[in-house]
């Protein structure tokens, strides 16, 4: 389905980008089966009653970050970008994380310092963590698909190639997405159902084409190209609410009830989704920190238990190792 390459095999055929060097922290450690387990004060994430995978946090744990490509069967070459622990081997696996950014940014807007959840804050709770760049993104190739179709062929390509890697702990990867990056996410999981996946979690995403361009707001339409909300041909395969409801995988939604896009109270998207995928083949689906499995009405927003907005990066985070705990079953 496709063909992967080291960087330094795509340099010798003259597929030229520009690379990130190595990083490094100092340190290491590997990943753990504790059993006094971190998350055991949330009623609904807590498998204490058997072995799995708790984060190890390490702030100084040895890093390396590494280039590769994967060239898909049309022949466009995607960058993708690992971050691991320097010791992960076969012999010493970590559970792996890819994480995809909002918009129409490219893999590397997760190194953003600033953030809590950057890719070597990941590393360091002692995950493997992919970043990658879509087609016609950062140093990929081709042209830009909107996390339509084709940028779904491709997210199944890497998460196969991810899937992989003998460093990488078996049984699936996580996927954490931000804002658009659920669109993608979800259409790919829906249309490829044999895809391992241990969890998809959501931070405010949207779930139609009218919350995508903030109702055929010229500034959101300007960076959708001019695609107004009466395009179907376009928006009819961009849109998560249309695939929810075909992810198996279980469903994590992060919500604020000053939406990250919006100035004033909006939660309406998340109830869409999360009530779309507790309707539909999800295994688990969950919002906040409120009961796993139901369902919210519309009319009655304001009472449920939002998160604040200024700590959205601190809560994705948490969330992120919450659920690869709770998701990772060890031998």
């Amino acid at each position: 389905m496709f063909r992967a390459y080291s960087l330094k095999t795509i340099l010798s055929i003259a597929l030229t980008a520009t690379v990130l060097c190595l990083i490094g922290c100092s340190g290491g450690g590997d990943p753990i089966t504790n059993p006094n387990d971190p998350f055991s004060d949330d009623p609904y994430l807590d498998p204490s009653d058997i072995p799995h995978w708790t984060p190890d946090v390490q702030n100084e744990r040895t890093q390396v970050q590494e280039d590769e490509w994967l060239v898909t069967d049309d022949n466009v070459g995607l960058h993708l970008i690992v971050h691991r622990p320097e010791d992960s081997s076969a012999a010493n696996q970590y559970p792996g994380l890819l994480l995809i950014p909002g918009g129409l940014q490219p893999g590397a807007a997760w190194h953003a310092r600033w953030r809590k959840s950057n890719a070597w804050e990941f590393v360091d709770a002692g995950m493997i963590v992919l970043l990658y760049d879509s087609r016609g993104r950062g140093f990929s190739a081709g042209d830009e698909d909107y996390n339509g179709p084709v940028n779904q062929d491709d997210l199944a390509d890497i998460i196969d190639w991810f899937n992989s890697r003998e460093d990488v702990l078996s049984g699936g990867i996580g996927i954490a997405t931000s804002s658009w990056g659920i669109t993608v996410a979800a259409g790919t999981l829906a249309r490829y159902p044999e895809l391992d996946c241990r969890f998809l979690l959501d931070l405010e995403g949207a779930q139609d084409r009218y919350v995508m361009t903030q109702w055929n707001d010229e500034k959101w339409l300007g960076i959708m190209h001019g695609h107004v909300t009466s395009d179907d041909e376009f928006w009819d395969t961009r849109e998560a609410i249309t695939y929810i409801g075909d992810v198996l995988c279980p469903y994590y939604r992060i919500q604020s009830g000053l939406d990250h896009a919006m100035d004033y109270f909006f939660v309406d998207h998340a109830i869409e989704l999360v009530n779309a995928a507790v309707n539909g083949e999800s295994s688990f689906v969950r919002m906040n920190e409120m009961e796993p499995g139901i369902q919210y009405d519309m009319a009655i927003a304001q009472t449920y238990d939002w998160y604040p907005i200024g700590d959205l990066d601190n809560i994705f985070f948490d969330m992120v190792l919450r659920a690869m705990s709770y998701h990772t079953e060890l031998d």
